[in-house]
């Protein structure tokens, strides 16, 4: 008697405690909550429910470690239990925990295989772990439970994008935006992928729907303006580039593709500034191309001085056989001494470069040169 008695007094203390928590909680003072939540454990630690709101008030709390250990219990007693088995995921995918969250995130999926939000967060976490055909399984089973789900339609485009599959991404993306027609992302990402197949008429149409919606991004600004320098449209061109010189990561390839613009509206002051600022920003691959495009300027201009520079730079950096043809045909116009485009048109004619006009000038040109140096002495 006495025994029933004492659990009788523990449950009636314990459903009190859980009662104060329960209203501290609905009161979103959390910490009290979780208090009391404790408390009620210490005499009762076989009440599922005391671990499922603890540790959901710990969540709130911002406390994960806490909720962690609450959650690992709460599973402990009960392998299937939803709730910590979901809130654990979640706990694993923000402490970027890849494997524990792929874990959890699969006993999800066997538990609720038609919940597609299950299947997108494992997409998420493949792609995370630079697995892409996981990555692509999960977003794909994710997208066929629940189409409208825009969140998994814009992961599995963008995986389809990277892995060059095209079409597919374009159906994707405009099943998107027949929901969504202004979705800032989607609208991006079908900008990328018509920039990819060269379809810049389609990529400045994306962009524009959503410009004044959202503040590009150096990188977008590049790629519109290079987009504008496909179809012509060079003022636009100029308006986006000098949008994106701000940024370091698109600076070099900005100034160039300012330049390219400016020249092709005649512009040469400002095509060579800014081929000059390309080669001062330059750290890619491409330097030699903007020494070569700024010593072809300056020999357009007849400005020998300046070209042959230039050229010989651009030769450093890129080793492109013409360049000693052109080299060759600066120097044969600009130096009294002859000897200079000689050596470059004997090092052209030995060189792999294949073109039969060029080569057959500069064996003529350089058999002239000779004979004049030698009837010169």
């Amino acid at each position: 008697m006495l025994l029933c008695l004492v659990y009788g007094a523990t449950w009636s203390q314990v459903d009190s405690l859980s009662a104060v928590a329960d209203q501290y909680y609905a009161e979103e003072n959390y910490a009290e909550a979780l208090r009391h939540y404790h408390s009620a454990l210490e005499r009762d630690s076989t009440q599922l429910s005391l671990y499922e709101r603890a540790g959901l008030a710990a969540m709130k709390l911002g406390q994960q470690p806490e909720a962690r250990a609450l959650f690992i219990q709460l599973e402990s007693k009960d392998s299937s239990n939803v709730i910590a088995l979901r809130q654990l995921a979640t706990i694993y995918e923000r402490e970027e925990n890849i494997p524990k969250g792929i874990k959890y995130y699969n006993r999800l999926v066997q538990l609720s295989p038609d919940r597609g939000l299950y299947y997108r967060k494992l997409g998420e976490l493949y792609r995370e772990a630079g697995l892409i055909k996981d990555a692509l399984r999960y977003y794909t089973q994710a997208n066929a439970l629940n189409p409208a789900d825009l969140i998994s339609l814009r992961g599995l485009s963008e995986l389809l994008l990277s892995e060059k599959v095209f079409a597919e991404a374009d159906s994707l993306l405009r099943a998107g935006l027949e929901m969504d027609s202004l979705n800032i992302r989607l609208n991006l990402i079908m900008a990328k992928s018509k920039f990819r197949q060269k379809q810049y008429d389609s990529t400045a149409y994306y962009v524009e729907v959503i410009r004044g919606k959202y503040v590009l991004k150096p990188q977008y600004q590049k790629m519109l303006g290079y987009a504008y320098i496909q179809i012509d449209s060079f003022d636009r061109a100029i308006y986006h580039l000098t949008k994106a010189i701000s940024n370091e990561g698109t600076k070099e390839y900005a100034h160039y593709n300012l330049a390219v613009a400016y020249e092709a509206l005649d512009d040469m002051e400002s095509a060579k500034y800014h081929l000059q600022e390309a080669i001062n920003s330059g750290i890619s691959k491409d330097v030699d191309l903007y020494h070569r495009n700024l010593a072809r300027l300056h020999n357009k201009e007849d400005n020998l001085k300046e070209a042959i520079p230039h050229y010989q730079d651009a030769y450093k950096y890129g080793e492109d056989p013409v360049l000693l043809f052109y080299l060759a045909r600066a120097s044969d116009k600009y130096y009294e001494d002859k000897n200079v485009a000689l050596r470059y048109y004997r090092k052209f004619i030995k060189s792999p470069y294949e073109h039969k006009e060029y080569k057959d000038y500069a064996a003529q040109r350089a058999a002239a040169l000779k004979e004049y140096l030698h009837q010169s002495k």
